[in-house]
């Protein structure tokens, strides 16, 4: 008997998607209403160093989980 692999394989990932329906949006909320926050998503972030960037970053994901706990 072959043991089952203990991986996934990318096809069988890409199999179960619905690359066909555009991905829900993740609200997060004030003041980051304007945010278009989903899956494929890149949102680029620039400011000089020490300014806050991780801090807001980290805040904008708690936000959306927090707005969309699924």
């Amino acid at each position: 008997m072959t043991p089952s692999p203990k991986y996934r394989t990318a096809a069988s990932v890409l199999s179960k998607l619905d690359l066909d329906t555009k991905p829900e949006r993740f609200r997060c909320g004030p003041p980051f209403d304007a945010l278009d926050l989903r899956p494929g998503r890149v949102i680029v972030i620039g400011a000089p160093p020490a300014s806050g960037k991780t801090t807001l970053v980290l805040q904008v994901a708690c936000d959306a989980l927090e707005q969309n706990p699924n």
